[in-house]
Formats: structure tokens, C-alpha cells, sequence
């Protein structure tokens, strides 16, 4: 089964989107980067097969926007959509590689006998936390959620709860624009969506829905804390 995957910072805010099957997402071999800590930091899209995956990948990354373009916050490097599973290099192209480079000066040339930072250092430097073991208390040790952390997070859940409230019942007497039109023609009449526009929009709805998801679980959580 083909999925795409997001990596999540500690604020919601995602850093890496990726294609993969099995256990690829939780795996630190083959990324450039480190996979967040807390398994909850990790959002699935489920994909009918791999060219539903890529094609998730790259609609995720264009949404985004990548650090090193400066159009978004996510550290890819490319667009997505490219490297297909299982895919191995062959020993014509490891032959090439290997014969490109040829000639060239290797990148540690002419650093032997480089002085390493720790010389001299032997046996002189102190742990950080010598003589802290078992002793280093958890700042929130015993501390529960104060009244007013409480009476907040109330507040807050209350809050939501009656503007979801008066939402619902401001659509209820909302009156239609084309009330007393009926027989009008429609301005967009027989010209039906393509069908990879209509696709599109779909994922991109999906993917504003689970990210907002994702976000107000970290955000209960950092109240739960």
C-alpha cells in the first residue's frame, strides 16, 4: 500500500512530505532529514497506487512551498514525484559515476595531519551533567494544570462550542441569492469541471482538512501538558 507522508514541527507546521510504503515514514536511512520525534507528528494520505502518492507529493509540496526556493516553509529539494519504489542503480550508471569522477580532487585533499579539535583535551573535559544522575528533577514533576489553566482551556472549548453554534443557525436563515429565480440559467451552464481540476480541488481540500486536524491535536495536547 502507497501513501504520502508529512512531518509535523512542534507547532503544526509541516517541514517534509514524502511517497512511501510499509514503514518508510518512521525511517531515518534514506531521508536528509530527521523524522519527528512523536508518532502523532506524522500525517498519512493514503494513496490508491504509487502514481496517486507521487501525484499527492507533489500537489503537497506546491502547496507549501520550499525553504530553498523561499516560497514556503518544507526543506525539499525537489518538487516530487520522482525516485519510483524499488528502484536500484544499475552497474552501467555506478560505472559512469565512478568515471565522472575521475581526475577530481577529492573534497579532504590536502588536510592530512589536520590538527582535530579535541587534542590536548584528553581526560580534561567534564560532562555536562557530572554528578546530576538521578538528581535532574522535571520542571513539571508534580505539577498539575492549575485552576486557571483549567478555567481557561473551559473557556476556550466553550467558546468554540457556541460559535460552531451560531453558525449553524445563521445558515439556517440565510436567505439564497437566486430565491424567486427559479428557471434562471446558470452562468457556468454545460460547462462541466475537467475532471483533473475537480480531482485537484478535492486533494487540496483534503489536505487543508487533515492538516487542520493534525494541528488541533497538538493543540490539545500542549493544553493536556
Amino acid at each position: 500500500m502507497f501513501y504520502t507522508y508529512m512531518w509535523l514541527r512542534e507547532d503544526g507546521t509541516p517541514y517534509y512530505v514524502g511517497k512511501g510504503k510499509g514503514n518508510r515514514a518512521y525511517k531515518k536511512k534514506d531521508h536528509r532529514h530527521m523524522p519527528p520525534p512523536a508518532i502523532d507528528r506524522i500525517v498519512f494520505y493514503i494513496a490508491l497506487d504509487e502514481a496517486d502518492a507521487f501525484a499527492m507529493e507533489e500537489l503537497l509540496v506546491w502547496y507549501y512551498g520550499r525553504k530553498d526556493l523561499g516560497t514556503g516553509c518544507l526543506r525539499n529539494l525537489t518538487d516530487g514525484g520522482e525516485g519510483p519504489a524499488g528502484k536500484k542503480v544499475s552497474k552501467e550508471t555506478r560505472a559512469k559515476q565512478s568515471q565522472s569522477r575521475i581526475g577530481k580532487d577529492p573534497w579532504n585533499k590536502g588536510l592530512k595531519g589536520a590538527i582535530p579539535w579535541n587534542k590536548g583535551l584528553k581526560g580534561s573535559q567534564v560532562a555536562w551533567n557530572k554528578g546530576l544522575k538521578s538528581s535532574v528533577i522535571p520542571w513539571n514533576k508534580g505539577k498539575g494544570r492549575s485552576s486557571e489553566e483549567k478555567k481557561v482551556a473551559h473557556n476556550i472549548a466553550t467558546k468554540k462550542h457556541y460559535d460552531k453554534k451560531r453558525a449553524n443557525e445563521t445558515v439556517k436563515v440565510r436567505i439564497p441569492w437566486n430565491k424567486g429565480l427559479k428557471g434562471s440559467i446558470s452562468w457556468n451552464a454545460g460547462t462541466a469541471m475537467p475532471e483533473e481540476e475537480r480531482r485537484r480541488r478535492a486533494k487540496l481540500s483534503q489536505v487543508k482538512y487533515r492538516t487542520r486536524k493534525a494541528q488541533e491535536k497538538l493543540n490539545v495536547q500542549s493544553l493536556n501538558t
